[in-house]
């Protein structure tokens, strides 16, 4: 009876698993209702949801950062309310989109070294939204494309000329029956 499977060159593989001292510990992250992401990196960053009281708040750190995460380590504190959601831009390590429970969008620069005081004011906020935000995503092909998406509408903004492109409204299942 001739074998069906072949058998794998990879049955003993292990992985190497990095020393303790090069771990990033004590990273908090913050509320889980959120509906988007709690941590998230970029080439050269990686940003993570802190639990903070009287407003939503990131921590952003350099990739290669070692060590402990504690109470003095920089902040990006741009909502009044919960952080739902956070994306970097595919083209610049740099650029951060959030977005929050208080119906807001922002943009954000991180400077190339990483941050070295809390950041307050954004470089770039949307206007307004009427109800909560729960998504932002940049596009992975076309620069400055940012996806919107809260309760029952999706849009698409282009953040270099400052514009919504595209608007899209969904019914709710709700609404159907």
């Amino acid at each position: 009876m001739a074998w069906r499977f072949k058998v794998s060159k990879y049955k003993n593989a292990a992985p190497i698993l990095p020393k303790k001292e090069d771990w990033v510990n004590d990273i908090k992250v913050g509320a889980p209702q959120s509906c988007g992401n709690h941590v998230k990196a970029s080439a050269a960053f990686i940003a993570f949801n802190v639990e903070n009281r009287g407003g939503g708040s990131l921590g952003v750190v350099p990739l290669d950062y070692k060590g402990r995460i504690d109470s003095t380590t920089p902040l990006v504190h741009g909502h009044s309310d919960l952080i739902t959601d956070f994306d970097f831009s595919p083209f610049d390590d740099g650029m951060l989109a959030t977005c929050s429970t208080d119906a807001n969008v922002k943009i954000w620069h991180i400077p190339e070294g990483g941050l070295t005081e809390s950041l307050a004011n954004a470089e770039y906020a949307l206007p307004q939204f009427d109800k909560r935000v729960e998504n932002v995503l940049f596009h992975p092909t076309t620069e400055f494309i940012l996806t919107v998406a809260y309760f029952d509408t999706v849009k698409l903004w282009d953040i270099k000329h400052e514009k919504e492109l595209f608007c899209k409204l969904y019914k709710l299942l709700s609404e159907i029956f």
